[in-house]
Order: structure tokens, then C-alpha cells, then sequence
């Protein structure tokens, strides 16, 4: 600034006097700029001139008299003190308008070292640049809760709407100039106003949300990244309770979360807020992935039409331009994509029973609407086999199974059973696909399986067939399959759910702070057993000869981590997703997480049978409060897990809960006759449970017990 100046002159006692003015600095804020000069004066002659005639000229004729440097107020000290009087309340709220309404201010004030700050907040380029390569927020973040917390506590609606107001003055004059202005000078101030406790509650807060969010919205690919850093290392409870729920109670506030087909600025604003604390998330995990659910959008958006958005329509995976909720998948719940799953499927079945419908109007007499598998109950594996291998094309089309010999009538149930029972075969240890580990109840690939690649690839279509048609399976694998389903790298942690003494082990080794080498006398060479004989194999050239040492463990633990998690099971995986992909690689796999992609094929392992209670229906003269339904839901409660499990598989087809839990399910129970010694049946295909109007509750317990007991196999029902 040292180069702006401007010249005056003036007459004083027939001596030429002229003033140069240099600027001294600039004070700019709001639609007002003022310029500080400081003088430095010259006369055309040599003459002196009084002292209080250029004390009159430099203090009382030029512009900016009484001008002085603003200091940042010291608001924590202020909170600090006690009473609610009139000037210290007066003083609070003016400290507060200074700090909030201004960019310099807010961020100086909240600075772990303030005098760094305003050392290096100049607007030359060289400390524009260290500001803005300064990696860490250096926010003082216990100091801006702090003062937050203090200033709620003075429960004074005229300082807190002064709070309100200077955010949203803040964030407004940030949002006009962001394009135009460096982003060190005000990208600190979104995370100290998205901590502010207004956001996400109605009145003031919700403007001030809005004007946050805006801001957030509009950042730049280099910018978002940048927050998304500083957001990951915030404390659990602020990243959590603060800002992840702050933005979910703001959305839970709309009024319509679509207007017009479109997605309204407001909330399409908040959503990119969440998506770079998604982000974060990841970067540095925090919550659980579930804790990002938003239940209003999941309930009450149309799924239909975000799906066919989503589907049809172009955009970034950056969400510059947000079309359809289907782009932030982490907001819907495991319902909502689930049923955006079976719209999919049902649109491809349609699509599938048009055309064979059509074929067969063209004379093609082997073109049918319906998969329809025959098989045997002593051959499932090679009659399914034979007949999915044959039938290829026929994947997508509603699935019917028949039991040779039998007379069952395909609704649902029989293809449930013969799920369940194929899943029991296909994973039975003895038949050596797969190997069980007991550590963790889990079942993992055969890495010396001499199954076909055929055999492997069957399983993974019949895990889609599960999905597709809507059938929930018996089938225990880890976490790591459904992440390499949907192509993440599995990770140390991930052989935590397969062979967790392992993955400690090798975590110990990485923390180890001693001699690596001499310590545990490792090389990049491991052994395995290989139908009782012990064979070796190296992660690297030459791995008996590399010792495992300080310098290199990292690399040995992530080789070992992918021999096992992927080289050693390389063709069977593979065989198995391509099944798998086949039936399910279609555009909605892709909302789904890892856990919940496990939990839309095997289900909830856990039962809430209060929830099924409470939405039971009853038919033919049964009510909530006939004796034989109490009865029936008092013995269900004092049930071990496992009796629970197998009155689930008895009236339902499966032993575990749908998607969302038992609440979710579709549950009657119909009377089916008076006193009687007839044990009670179900109908599986929909989830009745036929039961008689038993005289006694020890009999209903005999009877209901007996039936669960052998509820293998279908009659004609």
C-alpha cells in the first residue's frame, strides 16, 4: 500500500505548503471503504511554521481524522464474566456483531495463535500464499464451542438474533464475493459457522443454515477438497452430534424435497454439505455409514422417478448439479434402496415376459414368461446347475421351482425352500467350495477347491436370483466379498471378519516398536497347508530371502492381506462375481454399501418380534385380544433364539428378518378351525400362519412346537 498517495497544497502565511498523502491502510466493510493516510508535509520555502498552525492542518483539515486501528474484541473474556446488566450485555452484543459479520475478525478471534494470523493476513502474494498452504484449519475448536455454548447461556433473544443476523450478513457478503476474493481469506469461517448451534433449528437458525450451506455449495473441486481434510479431523462429537446431525435436522425441516421434478436449491445446498462431511467420513471414520440416513427423504420422495432421473439422466460425480437423491445413496435407507432394487427388477421382468410373450405370438413355441427350474431334491446342485448353464438368457424372468414329484404350487414359498435348500448344499464344508472358520462362524472360498469354475459362478448367480427375487438367503460370508463385489480393495481391518487372531497378529507387528527382525524372524515367505501337506509361498521374488524388517512390514502386511483376501482365491472370486453380475450388474447395485448389500441378501440377524406384533394382521374371526393370540404371543416371546428362528423359517420361508427389520414384514395370523389336536400350518408364499382356536395354552405350545419342528418340505396348500 506504500505506493498510494495523493498531493494537496495550501497557503499558510504566503508560504507554499504541500502535503503529500501516503495511505497508511484501508478499513473496508459493508458498502463503506475508508482510507487512513498519514501526512508528510513539505513548504516551498525554508521558513518554519508554527507548530500549532501544522498541528491544525495535519489534525483538523484532513479526511479520516480519528481514524484508529480496530482491535478484535475479546469476546471469551467478556462471556467470562457474571450478571445480566445492561452494559455488559451491551458491550457482548457489539463484540459479537465486530466478530461474526466479519471475515478477518471471526477467523483472528477463533485462532489457536491470533498472532500468527495477523502477522501473515496481508495482501501480498507471498503470505497469501503461506496462508493458504497452511495445512492444518488451526482453528482453536474447544475455544469456538466454548464461546457458542456461553453465549446460549445467556439466554437473551436480543444477542442471540444479533448472532443470527451477523452470520447470515457473513455468509451473504461471502457468497457475493467468493469468485472474486482468495479462498484463504474466508474458507475457515464455514467451519466455524457450521458449528454454530443454530444450525439445523427452525427460525433464525434455518437462515443461517440456508446461507452456510449456500456458500458450501459453491465451492471449487480444490476448495472442497481442502474442507473435506479439515472436516475429517474434527472430534467425534462435533463431526457427529454437530455438524452430520445439524445438516439431517435442517433437511428434516423441508417442507418438499421436489418441486417440479427438480430438487429445490435449499436442499440440494445441504446435501452437498453432507456429501463433503460424507467424505470426510471416509477419509477418517467417525459414524457408522447408517448414521447418514435421512428417514424423511427415504419415506416420502417418489423412488420411481428418482430412479428413472438417476438412470437416464447425466451428471459429475462431483454433484455440481444435483438431478436425482440417487447421487447421494448414503442419505436412503436399506428400505428405500431396496425398493428402488425391486422397481428396477420389476421393469426388467416386465421388459423380459413382453418379449418372450412376443416371441411366442411369432411362433417361437420355447419362448416362455417364466425361469421354471425342475429339479430333484437329492440332485439340487447338478439339476440347477445344468439347467441356470442352459437357461442363461432367461436370468431376468420371474422365478418358478418345481420339485420332481411333488405338488407344490410355486407362490413363493417353494422358491424360498429351494434357496435355502440349495445354499445349505452349496456351502456344506464337504463339498469343499468352502472352507468354515470357526473363529468367526464365516464361510470363505476354497482356495483349493477343485469345484469347477461353473460350480463357483452358480453360487454367485443364485446369490443375485436371492436378490432379484426378492428371497432372503441363509448364507454366512464376510464383509470383504460384498466390498469386492462392488470393487473396493479389501484392507487389513477386513481380515478382521474372517481370521481376526491374524489380522491382530499383523496389526501387532505394524505397532511393534522394537527390532521387527530380530523380534519375530519373519521373511516375505508364508506356508499353507494344502490337503494336509505344508507348501510355501513367496509374496515376492524371492520371498524366503527378504527379512521382514522396520523399514519394510508395511509392505509384507499389505502383500499378505492380498494373498489372502484376493491372489489365493483369484479364479473362484472371479467365477463367483461373474455369476453374481450377471443377474444383479445393473444400475441400482450401485446405491448400496457394503453392509447393506450383505443385509439385503442374508437379512437382519437379530429379531425384534415386539415390532412383528404390532403390525400382525388378523383374519377369519381372530383379533389382538382372543385368548389362543395371546397365548401364541407370550410362548413366542419366552422362545430361545433358535425356536424363534425356526417359527420365522416355519410361517415365513427364512430364518432371518427383511430388510428394516420384522416390523417390515408382512405378517397374518388366521384362525383355522376351534379345538382341535391338527398341528398349525403356514402359508410361506405370504406369510400366514393358520392357526387353531386351541383350548389351552400348554396345548397351542405342544402343537406350535411340533410344527416348526418338521417344516421341511411343501404339500399342496
Amino acid at each position: 500500500m506504500g505506493g498510494w498517495g495523493a498531493r494537496a497544497t495550501w497557503k499558510v502565511c504566503k508560504v507554499i505548503v504541500t502535503i503529500i498523502l501516503e495511505a497508511s491502510y484501508i478499513v473496508a466493510g459493508g458498502e463503506h471503504t475508508f482510507i487512513v493516510f498519514q501526512p508528510c508535509i513539505k513548504s516551498s520555502q525554508d521558513s518554519m511554521i508554527s507548530e500549532e498552525r501544522l498541528f491544525s492542518i495535519q489534525n483538523g483539515d484532513l479526511h479520516g481524522d480519528g481514524l484508529r486501528h480496530v482491535r478484535v474484541p475479546e469476546l471469551p473474556s467478556m462471556l467470562e464474566g457474571t450478571g445480566d446488566n445492561t452494559k455488559r450485555l451491551h458491550s457482548i452484543g457489539h463484540a459479537i456483531e465486530d466478530i461474526f459479520s466479519s471475515i478477518r475478525f471471526i477467523v483472528i478471534a477463533f485462532k489457536h495463535q491470533p498472532s500468527f494470523w495477523l502477522n501473515h493476513m496481508d495482501t501480498s502474494n507471498s503470505s497469501r500464499k503461506e496462508y493458504s498452504d497452511f495445512g492444518d484449519h488451526g482453528l482453536d475448536v474447544k475455544s469456538i464451542r466454548n464461546v457458542y455454548q456461553r453465549i446460549l447461556e445467556l439466554r437473551n433473544p436480543e444477542i442471540l438474533k444479533k448472532l443470527g443476523d451477523s452470520l447470515i450478513r457473513l455468509f451473504m457478503s461471502i457468497e457475493k464475493h467468493m469468485q472474486n476474493v482468495p479462498h484463504s481469506r474466508w474458507i475457515r469461517a464455514l467451519l466455524i459457522g457450521l458449528q454454530c448451534p443454530f444450525v439445523g433449528e427452525k427460525g433464525i437458525g434455518d437462515m443461517v443454515s440456508t446461507r452456510i450451506f449456500s456458500v458450501f455449495s459453491k465451492l471449487t473441486f480444490l476448495d472442497g477438497r481442502k474442507i473435506t481434510f479439515w472436516l475429517s479431523t474434527y472430534p467425534r462429537d462435533i463431526f457427529g452430534g454437530r455438524f452430520v446431525r445439524g445438516v439431517l435436522r435442517y433437511l428434516s425441516n423441508r417442507k418438499e424435497f421436489t418441486r417440479s421434478g427438480s430438487i429445490p436449491h435449499d436442499v440440494a445446498a445441504a446435501l452437498k454439505t453432507l456429501w463433503y462431511l460424507y467424505e470426510a467420513n471416509k477419509m477418517e471414520p467417525h459414524l457408522l455409514y447408517s448414521e447418514f440416513y435421512s428417514k424423511e427423504i427415504s419415506e416420502s420422495v417418489d423412488l420411481l422417478e428418482e430412479y428413472l432421473k438417476w438412470s437416464h439422466a447425466k451428471y459429475d460425480k462431483d454433484l455440481n448439479t444435483l438431478v436425482s437423491f440417487c447421487q447421494v445413496p448414503f442419505i436412503l435407507s436399506p428400505q428405500a434402496k431396496s425398493k428402488i432394487l425391486q422397481v428396477e427388477a420389476e421393469m426388467i421382468k416386465n421388459q423380459v415376459v413382453q418379449a418372450s410373450i412376443l416371441q411366442h405370438l411369432s411362433g417361437n413355441l420355447f419362448a416362455f414368461p417364466f425361469l421354471v427350474l425342475r429339479v430333484r431334491r437329492d440332485h439340487l446342485i447338478q439339476d440347477t446347475l445344468v439347467q441356470l448353464n442352459v437357461e442363461r438368457i432367461d436370468y431376468l424372468k420371474p422365478l418358478k421351482v418345481i420339485f420332481e414329484g411333488e405338488e407344490g404350487i410355486d407362490q413363493g414359498g417353494v422358491t424360498k425352500e429351494f434357496f435355502q435348500l440349495l445354499c445349505r448344499e452349496l456351502f456344506n464344508v464337504d463339498y469343499g467350495m468352502f472352507t468354515y472358520e470357526e473363529e468367526t462362524r464365516n464361510f470363505w472360498f476354497n482356495p483349493n477347491s477343485m469345484e469347477s469354475e461353473e460350480t463357483f459362478e452358480l453360487v454367485g448367480i443364485i446369490l443375485g436370483l436371492g436378490i432379484y427375487n426378492n428371497v432372503i438367503l441363509d448364507v454366512h460370508l464376510p464383509l470383504v466379498v460384498y466390498k469386492k463385489v462392488l470393487n473396493i480393495k479389501p484392507l487389513l481391518h477386513d481380515l478382521n471378519d474372517l481370521q481376526p487372531q491374524l489380522g491382530k497378529s499383523l496389526q501387532q507387528l505394524l505397532d511393534y516398536e522394537g527390532d521387527v527382525e530380530e523380534t519375530f524372524s519373519l521373511t516375505f515367505q508364508i506356508t499353507y497347508d494344502y490337503f494336509g501337506e505344508m507348501k510355501t509361498y513367496d509374496l515376492q521374488p524371492g520371498g524366503g530371502n527378504v527379512p521382514v524388517t522396520n523399514e519394510n512390514r508395511e509392505k509384507y502386511t499389505e502383500l499378505y492381506v492380498k494373498y489372502l483376501l484376493e491372489d489365493s482365491i483369484k479364479d473362484q472370486f472371479q467365477s463367483f462375481n461373474k455369476g453374481f453380475q450377471q443377474v444383479c450388474g445393473h444400475h441400482a447395485l450401485q446405491l448400496f454399501h457394503y453392509e447393506e448389500l450383505e443385509l439385503l441378501i442374508c437379512g437382519l440377524p437379530h429379531f425384534d418380534f415386539d415390532a412383528l406384533e404390532k403390525v400382525t394382521v388378523y383374519q377369519g374371526g381372530y383379533t389382538k385380544d382372543t385368548g389362543v393370540v395371546k397365548w401364541f404371543w407370550e410362548l413366542v416371546k419366552d422362545m430361545p433364539l433358535e425356536e424363534k428362528k425356526a417359527l420365522l423359517f416355519f410361517t415365513t420361508g427364512n430364518d432371518r428378518a427383511p430388510v428394516g427389520g420384522l416390523g417390515c414384514l408382512p405378517f397374518i395370523i388366521q384362525r383355522n378351525g376351534g379345538e382341535t389336536d391338527r398341528l398349525p400350518t403356514a402359508h410361506t408364499c405370504f406369510n400366514v400362519l393358520l392357526l387353531p382356536e386351541y383350548n389351552s395354552k400348554n396345548k397351542l405350545e405342544n402343537r406350535l412346537k411340533l410344527a416348526i419342528s418338521n417344516s421341511i418340505g411343501f404339500g399342496l396348500q
